[in-house]
This record gives C-alpha cells, structure tokens and sequence, in this order.
C-alpha cells in the first residue's frame, strides 16, 4: 500500500469513523487528483481563509462560530481551486477550526484605531526606498496591522506546520528581520513592529518586537546590500560559486550542482578541520537532497500501489509501523497545555521544560515525554507509568522506508548500506 507519511496520521483517524475513507483515498489517485504538494495545499487554503477573516472582521467583530463559517468557505473555495484531496481539505478545515475555538488565542480582528491589510506587498529599491519599480528586494507579508499615531505595527506571520515556534526564534528568522526592516522603512514614523509567529493548527502566537533603533536594523540592510553585491560580481564575472545552504531545497539547478557531488565524493567522513559553517551548510543542502529524491520515490510507491525494488531482496515503500504516541486524553486542542501541566504536577521544573521540549517537533514529543517520565520519576516507577500507558501509548503509523521484501521486516541499516553501494558501483 503506498500512502504519504503527511496522509498516514489523518487516514487512520479518519478510518476509524468511515471504514470507507481508505477506499476515497485510492479512488481520488485514479481520478488523478494531484497531492505531491499537499502540505502546501493544506497551508495555501489557511491563508486564504485567515484573509478572508481579515476582510470580515475589518469593522467588526464576529463570534468563534462565524469566523469559522467564513473559514470554511474560503478553504471550500480554495479545495476547487487546488484540486485538494479529501484529506488535505480535512486538514484545513481541523487547523481553521482550532484556529477560531473559542480556546485559541489567534486574533484576527483589526485592533481599535488601527489599520490593517492582508497579504501586504512590499518593494524597495537600491537605497531601501519604496517603489513600484525595480526593486532590491520585496515580500509579501500575510497580515499587517499598523497605528502611525501609535508609532507601532504587528506582524502576523500565519504557521501550519507541526512544529512549535517559541519567542526565541523571531530574532533568529530572517524573515522575521527582512520583514520587520521593510515595515519601518515603508512607514518611517513607526518606532517599533512587533512580529508574530500565529501557530494555526495549535491555536497560539509568540510575538517578539524589534525597534529602529537597535543594531539588527542596520545590520539587516547590510546584509542585503552584500547578497546583492555578491551577485553582481558574478553577473559580471559569469561564475556562479556553487554553496549549499538553506536556499536547496527552491533551487532549480540541485541536481547538477558541484557542490553536492564535491560533498558525496568526500563519502561519509567529515574532515576534522571542515570549518563549521560549511558543516551546517552541507547539513541543510544534503537534507534538501535527500527530501527531493524521498518525495519522488513517495510519489512511485504511490502510484503503483507498490514498494520500490532496489536490489538484494530490499524494497523501498510503506509499511505499517508501531510508534508511541500521546494518550487520547493529550490529544486534541489544548492536549499539549494539559501533558504540560500533567509532567508539572510530576515536578518537573520550568527549567526541565526548557530543556527537554523547547526545540521538540511534535512527532517527537511521545519519545520525550517516556524521558521525561524515567527522569522524573525513576526507572521502575516511571517504567510502569509507561507500561499503563497513562502519558504514553503505543499506536500504528505507516513509515516509509526500506524493507526486506520477503519477510516485510525493517532491514538493518548495514544492509541498507550494502545495497545502496552495490548500487553506487
């Protein structure tokens, strides 16, 4: 069965309630519906309805449940629009609904006295000034709200990924940083922006400010200026210097670029002396190597409804997979607050908290949480805690993955390597 690891959670759920919900999966594939970019599809469809809340709630306010009215036609609109699946449409509307409970702390009215404006185009020339004409750099910005008697403006950056953003990641952007630049520049009597993070499918925000007169704001048009002046050198030069980085994963020319074959050639050992930014610069250029071939090979077993054979008996495909997962009772909107508040009454301290889940991704969490249990509480009391499964439990997910074709067991990484090489050679 070839399901997309993005599919798999939801499907499961959904089949849970409507045994028929596997069967309108596969049927949506024959129909030649096209998800190899769901992900993107799902976050498209929440910005046009979080614009579209912007628009309804410019001179009013509206209660939870017309927001979300106003949000599901949008992603009505938007699934047409899209060609989104069932699922991906599912999604969208679960995000949008927990985005507009009552619980969630995401706004999206215009705050008294202020202007507001959704999907904000900017543009700014050499001299960083705004223009409608050749431009230095420019951006969209999904939600701007701005008060020049105030002398201030907030950014609302719409999120749906699974991730979790934290305060301490806004000065790290450098969107965040660009962003901010181009609202003071683009209204010179605001003194402060205040830029937000809004985590739709999880219902909260994390703001931080960033004010004109502190040093990132110079410093952010510096940096700029040398982008461009390292592109005109190489303009008039015609040498286009080949760097990995985080711009891999949008570029058009990655798998012809010399950089990733200098990278493979030096095969699996790293060089003591490599300098670290080249280090963190080959980890996110190789990722971005890796997930494009990983979406291609998806997209195979998908179509042909069977795993991919590479060689000596392995096989490249979904299978499922037993994974530990939250209980039901930290599922669902508010279930993070509540495992938060669970390990807190088990005394775990703010500092704790920090440390084990501040850069967490939320598939990541059961595994944390078992951790944390061990730590909090020892081995054999917190082993038992695992065992009654009261935090933690085991679920089936499907996983992508190489397999031994004969017997559907996970094959062990050397043989995986074996293969590869024989491969490779």
């Amino acid at each position: 069965m070839g399901i997309r690891v993005t599919d798999a959670a939801r499907l499961l759920e959904c089949h849970q309630s409507d045994p028929t919900c596997l069967a309108r999966f596969h049927a949506e594939r024959v129909e030649g519906i096209d998800s190899t970019n769901e992900a993107a599809s799902v976050g498209t469809a929440c910005h046009r309805a979080c614009e579209s809340l912007a628009y309804a709630m410019h001179d009013e306010e509206l209660d939870h449940e017309k927001q979300f009215a106003v949000a599901s036609q949008a992603i009505e609109a938007a699934a047409l629009d899209l060609r989104m699946t069932s699922l991906a449409k599912q999604d969208a509307m679960q995000i949008m609904e927990r985005a507009t409970a009552p619980t969630s702390r995401v706004h999206f009215g215009t705050p008294t006295g202020w202007s507001s404006a959704a999907e904000y185009h900017w543009r700014l020339d050499a001299k960083f000034k705004p223009t409608d004409g050749d431009a230095l750099c420019a951006g969209t910005i999904d939600r701007l709200d701005w008060s020049e008697e105030g002398g201030e403006a907030r950014i609302t950056d719409f999120k749906t990924t699974k991730s979790w953003q934290a305060k301490e990641d806004i000065h790290l952007s450098w969107q965040a940083r660009v962003y901010s630049m181009a609202t003071l520049l683009v209204f010179p009597g605001l003194r402060r922006v205040k830029f937000r993070f809004a985590n739709l499918r999880n219902g909260y925000p994390v703001e931080d400010e960033f004010r004109r007169d502190e040093p990132w704001f110079e410093a952010t048009k510096a940096r700029i200026l040398e982008l461009r002046a390292e592109r005109e050198v190489a303009v008039e030069l015609d040498q286009w210097p080949e760097v990995m980085g985080p711009d891999c994963t949008f570029c058009p020319v990655k798998f012809r670029c010399g950089a990733w074959k200098l990278a493979a050639a030096q095969g699996r050992e790293i060089p003591a002396d490599m300098d670290s930014g080249e280090i963190g610069r080959r980890a996110l250029g190789l990722r971005a190597l890796a997930t494009a071939y990983e979406a291609r090979a998806e997209a195979i077993v998908e179509a042909s409804q069977a795993p991919i054979d590479i060689g000596r008996g392995l096989g490249l495909g979904m299978r499922p997979a037993t994974k530990w997962g939250l209980a039901p009772k930290f599922e669902g909107e508010g279930g993070y607050e509540r495992l938060m508040q669970a390990l807190a009454d088990l005394g775990m301290t703010e500092a704790q908290k920090v440390e084990w889940f501040r850069y967490c991704q939320e598939g990541h969490v059961p595994s944390r949480v078992k951790d944390a249990l061990y730590e909090l509480l020892g081995p054999r009391v917190g082993g038992q805690a695992i065992e009654d499964m009261t935090y933690v439990e085991p679920s089936t997910r499907w996983e992508f993955g190489a397999w031994l074709t004969e017997t559907g067991k996970r094959a062990k990484p050397e043989a995986v390597d074996q293969a590869v090489g024989d491969l490779a050679w």
